[in-house]
């Protein structure tokens, strides 16, 4: 699976329903059109719905369930957008390598700032640079280093969106 397919198989998970939002994260970016298309066409987000669809000042893209972010249109120049701040991103292992979804990524042009790397807690990560600035950290748990611990494996597998 590419990077792109993966935002297809959020759709066909079903996955693209409306719901309340408790929390979500919104960006200031330069170009909400440009942004939107970058994150769809090269990390593999889903556009949810874009205003106005020619030239949108918002658009709602969604990683995967309850991993919506909303891109706005900045109303001034973005100076440290994000400065301290990284978005972090669960990939499930069945679904597509960690390694594999960051050489796609990069060959599609995102910069890659850090990794693959694997952390002493049990993941594997890569941590991306948007085109306003913005990191993106993608992390997956390397299920074989956490070994035979069942009550974290299970815990892990309960907190899945469907």
């Amino acid at each position: 699976m590419n990077s792109v397919s993966y935002g297809v198989e959020v759709l066909k998970r079903g996955n693209n329903e409306a719901y309340p939002m408790p929390f979500f994260i919104s960006l200031n970016v330069s170009d909400v059109a440009k942004s939107t298309a970058w994150y769809r066409d090269v990390l593999g987000f889903v556009v949810m719905f874009a205003i106005p669809l020619a030239q949108p000042m918002m658009s709602h893209i969604r990683w995967i369930k309850f991993a919506d972010l909303m891109l706005y249109s900045a109303t001034e120049a973005l100076t440290a957008p994000g400065a301290g701040v990284k978005l972090n991103f669960q990939i499930w292992p069945e679904d597509i390598a960690i390694d594999e979804l960051a050489a796609q990524i990069q060959a599609k042009g995102a910069q890659i700032v850090e990794g693959p790397i694997d952390r002493p807690w049990n993941t594997r990560e890569f941590t991306v640079r948007d085109l306003d600035g913005y990191i993106l950290n993608f992390t997956q748990v390397d299920f074989a280093r956490l070994g035979s611990n069942a009550e974290v494996r299970e815990m892990l597998e309960k907190g899945r969106p469907e």
